[in-house]
């Protein structure tokens, strides 16, 4: 399996995750911002920094494997709260969170994986720093609705 982790550890200095699905660059105001997500060879070492608080081993390596589906695909967003990254959420067997800085080029960089627990997945979408995207493409989808009839 070429898996990210396998590219980078092959040689590659970087790849790209994938790209902020538009309705996520709407909703939070990213259109400045280059929508690819980079991850750079450097950053295996902090992922591995996080193993012991997954369940298991194999549930720490599937979540590896799904970085890139964190990112295109992800059941919550927020932004930090100072601004400087954006955080994607999914369930896969657990709820695992990318975290990804906004660099002062506008560059996206992949920082960290990191395991949440449920509770703390359910106070941060009842503070509002964490939105359900199935929420926002509902939102999204209606905006467009309204501008489509509008214009």
């Amino acid at each position: 399996m070429n898996t990210v982790i396998d590219r980078l550890k092959s040689g590659e200095s970087k790849v790209i995750l994938g790209r902020v699905p538009l309705p996520i660059v709407k909703k939070f105001q990213l259109e400045d911002l280059d929508d690819e997500i980079i991850m750079w060879k450097d950053r295996l070492e902090y992922i591995e920094k996080h193993r012991e608080e997954y369940s298991s081993h194999e549930d720490y390596l599937l979540n590896i494997r799904s970085i890139p589906d964190i990112v295109n695909n992800p059941d919550y967003v927020g932004i930090n709260p100072d601004g400087s990254g954006i955080e994607f959420v999914k369930k896969i067997n657990s709820f695992s969170m990318v975290a990804v800085r906004i660099s002062n080029s506008g560059q996206l960089i992949f920082r960290s994986l990191y395991p949440i627990s449920e509770s703390k997945l359910k106070n941060r979408m009842n503070s509002g720093r964490w939105v359900s995207v199935e929420d926002i493409y509902d939102e999204y989808d209606s905006k467009k609705s309204i501008d489509e009839e509008v214009f």
